[in-house]
């Protein structure tokens, strides 16, 4: 039975191999009158995409687009496409429709309207949203019809004078004659339909879950018991991180500022990135909360979404340090007449040392721990929080780390760390992270310190549900989990052939269940092209008879919302960095506990704490002009 399975697939390959060959002709005048005894040659890029050049008669100087060609045959050298000119070919088609509204055969008096753009638009009368209305003079005895596609939108439908349905405007000019379409255009077409037609075929192929994964889903949904209502952790993420909020309990903490001492520190995030950790932090009520990140992306992301009260766009070198403590001398945050004590958190960046990566440590051009260590001995802030991957610790790196971290204890800190599940904190995921904490010692010049003894403890803001959120509660929109697959989340072919590499050992990789605790987040799970793009497992299907088009895909909005950022939280930049930015930044759930353990720690300070409520209520934009002005950019 196998050897006319191997005989059929090797005949379709080599049928693949044969259409994608090159191939060559020559202009006629009656395609294109300007480039008549031109040659089209028609090539395919490695991964089978067609393109097309184009070279004169007599030469071999190959031109790698039409624009380009009939600039050439033209004589023409005008590169502007809003070029008025004679002779200036446009590069958008927008002046090809405004020529034909205009009655024009030409554009700017030489280029055919034709080779530009074919596809006339439709300027007969409306269409009305029932019944059916004649095509036209050029389409005598069709008719077009308004009709809606899966996702709601609608479009105009053309039939042939039998009542067969065409398609498009330009497939009705096409089946009459009225519309000529190149062999490059004709060339494209194919490969979209053969496109569509492997992505239908990969459809109906099934999902590899492995028996472990598959059994666990199982036992997930038959003894599950749901602690949240429907809905109910989207308006705990909303009461806790929208700006609104945010700001209403800041108020209330500076009201009371005497008797709470988040009204009487600064929280400064390192490496702020899109501001997961300052997210958490100042909504567990700290109304000062600086947020630095040299990425523009991130910052932009940052401060749309109000994640701290100032941030500032710039890089933290180890070159200057002197210049950091400079600035916060400035703002008055560090030195004897400091108005109020500091607290440094640097959620550093984690690939040197995931498990993931290739483990460079100290040596990653990425690593950042050295440069924070030496911020913190300079700055001497009351409480400094490293966050990373619990791979940080690990023997594999040597004595190098723990060095690093050694030369902070010498400068007059206590450190302790401690492994955190996230899951433990209202994170519906399995991620891990690494807590180390230094606290100031007692110097005996009066300064305030934090006992040796006193521990950072985090604590479970939603109790005994903290550890009972699951994907379900995080991701409530309707008939993500069961039902048909929206049209929006269905996978694409990029994503199916991307899962198919997964070897056979990790194939319950990156899937979501609606009962199960997520994996964790990674830079790639919300990358088309990677296996560890996320994928969820409706509730209503068997997990060991799941067809690709079963599963959903995951997008960003939804990777926020398992990582606990609230509804409408604005991301910059494009999907690539979307992803970036939800892989690499802390869940505001679980920083909001590491605000509320910080609370406790910093209250059993012994000692006055610096307290000038007049200068900390400028000292952030002091701070922030100061950087500006010494830093390097």
């Amino acid at each position: 039975m196998d050897a006319p399975v191997a005989a059929t697939e090797s005949v379709s390959v080599g049928e693949k191999r044969k259409e994608r060959e090159p191939w060559s002709y020559v202009i006629p005048k009656e395609e294109n009158e300007v480039l008549a005894g031109w040659t089209s040659y028609h090539k395919f890029t490695q991964h089978g995409r067609p393109y097309t050049v184009f070279t004169a008669p007599g030469s071999n100087k190959k031109v790698k687009s039409k624009l380009e060609a009939l600039r050439i045959a033209t004589g023409t050298v005008v590169t502007n496409p809003t070029a008025t000119a004679v002779g200036a070919y446009p590069s958008r088609r927008a002046d090809a429709l405004k020529a034909v509204k205009k009655g024009q055969s030409h554009i700017h008096g030489r280029t055919p309207v034709v080779s530009m753009d074919p596809r006339r638009a439709y300027s007969g009368p409306h269409i009305p949203r029932a019944g059916k209305m004649p095509a036209g003079d050029d389409l005598p005895n069709w008719t077009i019809e308004r009709m809606a596609a899966a996702d709601g939108k609608e479009f105009l439908l053309y039939r042939d004078p039998n009542g067969n349905a065409i398609g498009s405007r330009g497939s009705a000019l096409r089946a009459t004659g009225q519309l000529f379409i190149s062999r490059t255009e004709e060339a494209s077409l194919r490969y979209a339909d053969k496109q569509r037609d492997d992505r239908n075929e990969r459809w109906l192929h099934p999902v590899r879950v492995s028996q472990p994964c598959a059994s666990k889903i199982l036992e997930s949904r038959s003894d599950h018991k749901r602690w949240f209502e429907p809905g109910e952790f989207e308006g705990i993420l909303k009461e806790r991180f929208l700006p609104t909020a945010m700001s209403k309990r800041c108020a209330s903490v500076l009201a009371n500022a005497e008797n709470d001492v988040r009204a009487r520190v600064v929280v400064v995030d390192m490496f702020a990135g899109c501001g997961g950790l300052s997210l958490g932090i100042r909504g567990s009520g700290y109304p000062f909360v600086f947020g630095i990140d040299e990425n523009p992306t991130c910052r932009a992301s940052y401060k749309e979404n109000c994640c701290g009260t100032r941030s500032i766009e710039q890089r933290i070198r180890a070159s200057d340090v002197e210049n950091w403590h400079t600035a916060f001398q400035r703002a008055r945050l560090v030195g004897p007449d400091a108005c109020a004590e500091l607290v440094l958190v640097a959620g550093c960046p984690c690939q040197p040392y995931s498990r993931q990566g290739q483990r460079a440590g100290m040596s990653d051009e990425r690593d950042c721990l050295g440069v924070a260590i030496e911020m913190a001995k300079r700055l001497l802030p009351l409480v400094f929080v490293v966050e990373n991957v619990v791979g940080m610790l690990d023997a594999e790196f040597g004595t190098t780390v723990k060095d690093a971290l050694n030369g902070m204890s010498a400068s007059g800190y206590t450190m302790h760390a401690g492994e955190h599940k996230c899951r433990s904190h209202g994170v519906p995921q399995t991620r891990e992270r690494l807590l180390i904490v230094f606290t100031r010692n007692d110097r005996s010049d009066g300064t305030a310190y934090i006992p040796a003894g006193v521990k950072l403890c985090l604590p479970r803001s939603l109790g005994e549900r903290s550890k009972h959120v699951f994907p379900e509660d995080a991701i409530c929109e309707p008939g993500f989990w069961s039902g048909k697959c929206p049209l929006d989340l269905q996978m694409d072919l990029t994503a199916m052939k991307a899962r198919e590499r997964i070897p056979g050992d990790t194939s319950c990789m990156a899937i979501v269940s609606a009962q199960v605790c997520a994996p964790t987040l990674l830079t790639s799970s919300m990358r088309t092209g990677a296996y560890h793009r996320l994928v969820a497992v409706p509730s209503d299907k068997d997990p060991y008879k799941l067809l690709n088009r079963d599963m959903r895909m995951l997008h960003s909005r939804h990777g926020l919302l398992l990582q606990t950022f609230p509804p409408n939280f604005k991301l910059y930049g494009n999907l690539t960095m979307h992803a970036t930015q939800i892989g690499n930044s802390v869940p505001p759930m679980f920083a909001y506990d590491l605000g509320e353990g910080l609370r406790v720690l910093i209250g059993s300070v012994t000692g006055e704490m610096c307290y000038d409520a007049t200068a900390l209520a400028k000292s952030l934009s002091v701070l922030k002009s100061a950087i500006a002005q010494l830093m390097s950019p």
